[in-house]
């Protein structure tokens, strides 16, 4: 697709990229313009673009990169000494959602996309409308895919 659309990947982007996909990682890079589009990338310093500008990741690139994470990934919370991890993903009334090991909570995705636009639309996420661990759980996820940086107790600051 990326060859016909005239944005040919090179063997060893396209090596980084599959491993990153395959491995559930998320590759950290200045070479935004190679990998925009892979689901993969996590822009750090500044771009190698003309304008200077970094490209956020999309949603659908943040949704991707949470679904890589393999079941029992722990989910970080450094103020809970229960441990966290990823269930599985689900549906239950329509919606999928995302479970996790504590109390067999889970987490619609229409939740973690609202929370994720707040944090790139105003650079922070504080959820605490969620109720429960639910708030501080996706920001944990935020954290695991590179998003998200923890910045207090249940704040977190978009990296």
């Amino acid at each position: 697709m990326r060859q016909m659309a005239g944005r040919p990947l090179s063997m060893a982007d396209g090596l980084i990229a599959a491993t990153g996909l395959e491995q559930g990682l998320v590759v950290v890079t200045r070479n935004v313009r190679d990998y925009e589009g892979l689901g993969v990338i996590r822009p750090s310093g500044p771009a190698d673009r003309d304008d200077d500008t970094l490209p956020v990741m999309t949603w659908e690139d943040a949704y991707q990169a949470l679904k890589r994470l393999p079941i029992g990934t722990p989910i970080p919370k450094v103020d809970s000494t229960r441990e966290y991890k990823i269930k599985q993903w689900s549906y239950r009334d329509g919606e999928e959602r995302l479970s996790y090991t504590v109390a067999n909570k889970s987490i619609p995705v229409s939740w973690i996309r609202g929370c994720f636009e707040e944090l790139r639309s105003t650079r922070f996420y504080h959820g605490k409308d969620l109720g429960g661990c639910n708030f501080t759980t996706i920001g944990g996820l935020f954290v695991l895919i590179g998003i998200a940086e923890r910045a207090g107790a249940g704040f977190y600051v978009s990296i």
